[in-house]
């Protein structure tokens, strides 16, 4: 019902009404007991009458109440004093973003800075498991002084209603509702603001309001929405298979603005940005543009062609500090290997997107060219890793044909060449040519290009490799005072070939932190520099850059005395940095073009409960850098692993909800439930020995027994699985190797020229699943055991992370964030049939770890929900002209010389 002036609802009287809709109908009216005016939202009908739901809606509105955020309408409380319910909040003034579209689009420069607070408003949120479901611009509010006030934000599921029949008398004329909004086969939303997986009524998180995001920016600056029709029907219709019209973007919008939206309203949310502070920071970015700062709008935008293919168009790249020069008129304009002349000093930034449906690989996943040309990298499409080219000249990157199971690329030093691993392979391919190579058959996927035609590798049991890039017998370099039980993470050469820069963990840093060394290749001689830092470079602006916590730090170096001189200094935070390898993502080119992954270290995640059909539940613990969850046998408990520097594990009783803190042994990994569930197994070292496999009770006691004596030499990823009569397979080196009871050493059970990561034994012991990329891309297999037999390919199309079902009728995997089942027979003979998708979900995902465990009845699953920052980044960021910026940060300390 309408309300008239001067209505009391409690302390409330009305003044006006203001605004309606389908979540009901707003007022203004004045708070008599605070003196305040507020605004009145009254409640529909069909929920105020219904004591169950409104009981529910105030549960959701307490959660509401607890957002305070600047740029977020507060949420006072629930007026139930009268017959009449009402939502009491805080009264905006000012017109709607709506209202402000309606006139004119939005100009580039007034449009960024609002947007810029509508994001942190997302972020605040988001934050705190609250998603908004409804974002549109009628719910945004810009008040006189230039604040930005989010409304409504959860009202869709404060407001969700148990049945068809309880909508009967709420509007549908501006937001769509049907039934169990917060269900599964649900539509919940404003049409043209939808997101695909809400239109066809899927479960929703936080990235269906980044979609709504990218509407709404969209629009600001166009006048038009991103998907429109004449009917609901058609609009709906438009957000599942249309695009917007790229070309209504003003010629002003700055490229990074257009790669965001178009991120924002991919339609597959795997592939969609997952996290509000990354807008934040892409804004942030085109508003301290040169030409933006100063209130002047920048000129470029992406057009699409007809192949699908990203074209960087620019009117004026100087404008937008991008390192981009303008092409012929006719053939449009792409990224040029050169930057636009700027004045010195003038840091140039620029977002590479990634091709559409990939990831980049984890680890050192990209690697720029020496000329600063060509930026390589490894990314994912549907679980398959594959190298990737780009010529900053031209418009799309290239795949390398016969490249699967790619990772760590890296230059030869005149840019011909491109190096990479598949597997414990070391490979090279032509720039020009396409011809392939394999240089070394067994290395480790850390490596650069040096002088004499030269490869520098990092080796197990302290070691290094210098690898004549032709091919041929590698010398090997041991470092003094690094003791086998220690790793080295990174090298690279200085200048002369006769010396290079390490990471690795030496004596006096046991807990597994990197220092930062010089290392005489022809003595092995050992001078430390930084006492924590990971993937030193030598730059030849007289500086060894190396990354820590996140941030890529520099000092001056003089590389004739291999001295530094001066502090580290911070000179670009955001890198992304793996927890436990603490390898990062960057590349410098010899002409003072970086690259990087944004990302830093952190990895907050919570443990997620997920059924069949993809729908998840938080598990309710705090968040934390959880890895590798595992039922116990009975299903009652799980164990998980704390992924950091020193490494923890944890037990967590699913009845009482309880957790307990195990540490049996230093840097401990891969917890696995031993056959009584009394125990769990785990690789660990103690102190600064090597890593062994041992076993802790679970009973309290904490009691610690060794399966495997450090003298095994294991590496740390160490995976493993339990027959029923205890025996063990275990990942070693690449290899499966077998653990019988009695044994004092293990025995090789598997091994191929390819590497052999997560081993899963069926319930009853005769059978062994794991994957292997030995066919040239990674794969589900499954053997007989303990004998030799018939080898079963699982996957179709690259698979990892085998687990079975306790009834062994099921075995399921993953293809990237496709989660896979196969109706198998496990009696005297094996047999599989045809692999199915079950759910697609984001989570962490790792080669060599299995993220994920089903329950004893093979319903419930037990995952990571990977916390944005620990998400697979989706573009690259270019730096060009990053040394004068070096210079301008390091000009404070005393630099080292050339």
């Amino acid at each position: 019902m309408s309300l008239t002036p001067g209505t009391r609802l409690g302390s409330y009287e009305v003044a006006a009404q203001i605004g309606a809709g389908g979540m009901g109908e707003v007022y203004r009216a004045r708070d008599a007991k605070l003196d305040r005016h507020v605004a009145l939202k009254v409640l529909p009908a069909a929920l105020a009458q219904d004591p169950e739901r409104l009981a529910r809606f105030e549960r959701e509105a307490r959660t509401l109440a607890q957002l305070n955020h600047p740029n977020i309408g507060a949420i006072y409380g629930v007026e139930d004093s009268t017959a009449t319910k009402a939502l009491v909040m805080e009264l905006v003034d000012g017109p709607t973003l709506a209202d402000r579209i309606a006139q004119a689009p939005v100009p580039v420069d007034e449009a960024l800075p609002i947007v810029r607070q509508l994001a942190d408003a997302l972020e605040a949120a988001h934050e705190q498991g609250i998603i908004h479901r409804d974002l549109k611009p009628a719910n945004i509010k810009v008040r006189p002084d230039g604040t930005v006030k989010v409304l409504d934000f959860g009202l869709a599921k404060a407001l969700d209603p148990a049945g068809a029949a309880a909508m009967a008398g709420v509007s549908q004329l501006a937001t769509i509702t049907t039934p169990a909004m917060t269900q599964a086969g649900v539509i919940l939303g404003t049409a043209a603001y939808m997101s695909p997986e809400q239109a066809r009524g899927k479960p929703l998180d936080r990235r269906t309001d980044l979609w709504a995001f990218g509407c709404v920016l969209y629009e600001m600056l166009t006048g038009h929405r991103a998907f429109d029709g004449e009917t609901v029907t058609d609009v709906l219709g438009a957000v599942l298979r249309a695009e917007p019209d790229w070309q209504r973007l003003p010629p002003e919008t700055p490229p990074a603005i257009t790669t965001l939206i178009r991120r924002c309203l991919r339609k597959d949310a795997r592939q969609r940005l997952a996290d509000a502070s990354t807008i934040r920071l892409e804004i942030d970015d085109a508003i301290a543009a040169p030409g933006l700062e100063n209130g002047a709008s920048s000129a470029a935008r992406v057009a699409p062609t007809s192949s699908g293919a990203r074209q960087i168009s620019l009117a004026a790249a100087a404008a937008l500090g991008a390192a981009i020069a303008v092409a012929a008129a006719t053939a449009g304009v792409m990224w040029q290997g050169r930057a636009p002349e700027r004045p010195a000093g003038t840091l140039a930034r620029v977002t590479v997107p990634l091709p559409s449906d990939t990831t980049l690989a984890t680890g050192p996943a990209i690697a720029l060219a020496p000329d600063g040309s060509t930026l390589a990298f490894a990314a994912t499409r549907n679980g398959i890793a594959e190298l990737y080219v780009r010529r900053l000249a031209e418009s799309e990157p290239r795949v390398i044909k016969d490249s699967r199971g790619a990772a760590a690329p890296f230059f030869s030093p005149d840019s011909e060449w491109v190096g990479f691993f598949v597997g414990a392979a070391m490979k090279r391919v032509s720039m020009k040519t396409g011809v392939m190579t394999t240089i070394a058959e067994s290395a480790l996927p850390a490596a650069e290009w040096g002088p004499g035609d030269r490869i520098i590798n990092i080796a197990e049991g302290g070691a290094l490799l210098v690898i004549p890039a032709a091919g041929g017998a590698p010398q090997r370099v041991r470092l003094k005072g690094l003791s086998e039980a220690a790793s080295i993470r990174s090298a690279s050469w200085l200048p002369g070939g006769q010396a290079v820069l390490v990471a690795a963990s030496f004596t006096p840093t046991p807990s597994g932190d990197t220092a930062v060394a010089v290392v005489t290749l022809d003595t092995g001689d050992v001078k430390i520099l930084v006492e924590r830092g990971s993937n030193p470079l030598y730059l030849s602006t007289g500086h060894v850059v190396f990354v820590e916590d996140g941030t890529l730090k520099a000092v001056g170096f003089n590389p004739s005395t291999r001295d530094i001189s001066g502090v580290p200094v911070e000179v670009l935070p955001g890198v992304r940095q793996q927890t436990y390898t603490q390898t990062a993502a960057f590349s410098c080119s010899a002409t003072g073009t970086c690259a990087y992954i944004a990302g830093g270290t952190t990895r907050s995640r919570t443990i997620v409960m997920v059924d069949r059909s993809g729908t998840s539940r938080p598990l309710g613990v705090p968040r934390n850098s959880y890895a590798h969850p595992r039922f116990s046998p009975s299903g009652d408990r799980l164990a998980w692993w704390i992924e950091q520097r020193d490494c923890e594990l944890e037990t967590y009783d699913l009845a009482r909800g309880t957790v307990e803190r195990l540490k049996p042994v230093t840097d401990s990994h891969y917890p696995t439930w031993m056959p009584d569930g009394r125990s769990i197994s785990l690789t660990g070292r103690r102190d600064a020995s090597p890593y062994g496999l041992y076993s802790v009770a679970t009973d309290g006691s904490g009691k610690v027994q060794t399966i495997l004596a450090d003298s095994h030499k294991l590496t740390p990823n160490a995976s493993m699985s339990w027959t029923p009569d205890r025996v063990l397979v275990f990942v070693d080196k690449g290899d499966l190797w077998v653990l019988r009871p009695g044994d004092s050493e293990p025995t090789v059970l598997e091994r191929t020229p390819g590497r052999e990561v997560t081993p899963a034994f069926s319930h009853d012991g005769r059978w062994l699943a794991y994957a292997s990329d030995e066919g040239g891309k990674v794969d589900v297999y499954v053997r007989p055991f303990p004998g030799a037999g018939e080898k079963f390919v699982i996957s179709n199309g690259g698979g990892t992370e085998p687990v079975w079902a306790r009834s062994g009728r099921e075995l399921f995997f993953r293809n990237g964030d496709r989660f896979m089942v196969v109706d198998v027979g496990t009696g005297s003979a094996f047999s599989a049939g045809r692999p199915r998708l079950m759910f697609t979900m984001h989570t962490q995902s790792s080669l060599g770890r299995t993220s994920y465990d089903v329950s004893p009845d093979g319903q419930t699953f037990v995952m990571t929900d990977s916390g944005e920052e620990d998400r697979a980044a989706e573009q690259v960021m270019l730096l060009q002209n990053w040394f004068g910026e070096l210079k301008r940060l390091t000009s404070s300390t005393s630099a080292g010389s050339n």
